[in-house]
C-alpha cells in the first residue's frame, strides 16, 4: 500500500514539475497583453482574448425572428389542407397571419428594419 501511495505522489510530482516547465518555457509572459499568445489575426482569424467586439446587428436579430415566425406559419399552412378541422378556425388563424404581416410592414415603415443593399 505504501508503494502505491509513493508512486501516486511521484507521479503526480513530475506531472507539477513537466506542467511548471511548459508554462515557463513555452508562454514567456504570465499576462496575456499580446505578449504570450501565440495566435494572431492573420494566422486564424482569431482576434485574441484582449480584444472583445460585438459585431451583432439588432436589425439582423429583428429579421431573424420574424424568418422564424413566418417559418412557423407557412409550416402550418402546409398542414392545412390534410387537417379539415383547423378549416373551423381558419379566420382566426389568418387573422393572426395578418397581423404578423401588418407589424413586419409597420416595423419597415419605422425604420428599425432596414435593407441596406
Amino acid at each position: 500500500m505504501v508503494s502505491l501511495l509513493g508512486i501516486f505522489f511521484m507521479s503526480g510530482f513530475i506531472l507539477l514539475l513537466v506542467f511548471t516547465y511548459h508554462l515557463l518555457l513555452f508562454n514567456k509572459s504570465l499576462d496575456y497583453h499580446n505578449k504570450g499568445v501565440w495566435s494572431s489575426p492573420f494566422e486564424s482569424g482569431f482576434s485574441g482574448h484582449a480584444v472583445n467586439i460585438n459585431n451583432f446587428s439588432v436589425s439582423f436579430f429583428i429579421l431573424l425572428v420574424f424568418f422564424v415566425v413566418f417559418d412557423l406559419e407557412i409550416s402550418l399552412l402546409l398542414n392545412l389542407p390534410t387537417h379539415p378541422s383547423i378549416f373551423k378556425n381558419f379566420f382566426f388563424y389568418f387573422s393572426f397571419v395578418l397581423l404578423i404581416c401588418l407589424g413586419y410592414l409597420l416595423e419597415v415603415n419605422k425604420g428599425f428594419v432596414v435593407w441596406q443593399g
